[in-house]
């Protein structure tokens, strides 16, 4: 929130690898949804978008609606809105659903950039 993306990525990147072993799907959800926000603060909509859909998958997997969770719907909302504009509402919605498609280890992977899905 301070504007200083390279250390939170690398300590979401370090959540995110903690929490995998366990499956921790609240975990591995509140750190895929901040990757996307950082995404989008750095100009990366696409992939802020597949990364907002893989957290929405994960979320209702958890039973949980980004809607209860007041905390973080601020954040989603501006990271949403931002790459819909920026991408336009078909090309949003594509790579939105695209992340919505991916399984647990792939949103992992995705999300850390460790391969191209």
């Amino acid at each position: 929130m301070a504007g200083d993306w390279q250390a939170a990525d690398r300590l979401i990147r370090d959540g995110l690898r903690i929490n995998q072993p366990f499956t921790n799907r609240w975990g591995l959800a509140h750190s895929i949804e901040i990757l996307g926000w950082i995404a989008a603060a750095e100009g990366r909509y696409r992939r802020a978008a597949r990364l907002l859909g893989a957290a929405d998958n994960l979320w209702r997997s958890t039973g949980v609606r980004l809607t209860v969770l007041r905390y973080l719907a601020p954040s989603h909302d501006q990271c949403e809105q931002q790459s819909r504009q920026s991408l336009g509402d078909d090309t949003f919605t594509v790579a939105f659903r695209e992340g919505t498609r991916l399984t647990t280890d792939d949103a992992i992977a995705c999300a850390l950039e460790l391969r191209r899905n």
